[in-house]
């Protein structure tokens, strides 16, 4: 959702929040990647399922 609202909702002003990575110092973006294969995830690419906590 970050990316999207930097994208779309913040214009020429640019992103409310920057993330400053602690290893290199470098301003950087938060990468989703799956856990199981490494693969990037982005909204187009996952399904949401019911958890075991979801309600009945």
């Amino acid at each position: 959702m970050k990316g999207w609202g930097d994208k779309w909702r913040t214009g020429e002003v640019g992103p409310p929040v920057l993330y400053r990575h602690h290893a290199c110092g470098e301003i950087s973006n938060v990468d989703l990647r799956c856990t199981h294969c490494g693969q990037p995830m982005h909204a187009t690419d996952v399904d949401p399922l019911p958890g075991p906590g979801a309600a009945v």
